[in-house]
């Protein structure tokens, strides 16, 4: 799955929302709590509601690669089963970020179907958080 992202911002203060995995946590609507373990693993901790139940969990996320102001890789064996791995690459055009994101989720087909669409839709709420936060830290607000 592809998303494209497009804020209207440098890519210099946009790229630490996806660099630093505690500004990804903070501002992703899922994840509530990043523990760093060293050698660029992580341990996230999520909330997902699935039809009318919660669900925590927890699995570990490592930071693959970061090219400065350009790249972000990371993957994850989130459960048993079900693998995703994260690449996010940006554009500074017009002093705007442009974020190409791809999606690769490794999982029986039931789980990719519940599992694609939530991916998407926090995502797409990340970048419009990440997009609150730079326009209200530009305003002076924060």
């Amino acid at each position: 799955m592809k998303l494209n992202h497009v804020i209207s911002h440098p890519v210099k203060r946009v790229f630490p929302f996806f660099s630093d995995l505690k500004n990804f946590v903070d501002a992703h609507p899922l994840l509530f709590k990043v523990e760093d373990l060293g050698s660029n693993e992580y341990l996230f901790h999520e909330k997902m509601n699935l039809f009318l139940f919660s669900h925590k969990f927890t699995y570990k996320v490592v930071l693959e690669s970061v090219e400065q102001n350009e790249k972000v890789t990371m993957y994850s064996d989130v459960q048993r089963g079900v693998y995703l791995h994260l690449t996010f690459l940006f554009k500074e055009v017009n002093n705007e970020t442009h974020i190409d994101e791809a999606i690769l989720v490794k999982a029986n087909s039931l789980v990719r179907a519940v599992f694609k669409p939530l991916l998407k839709k926090s995502h797409l709420k990340l970048v419009e958080e990440i997009k609150g936060r730079l326009h209200k830290h530009s305003n002076g607000i924060l």
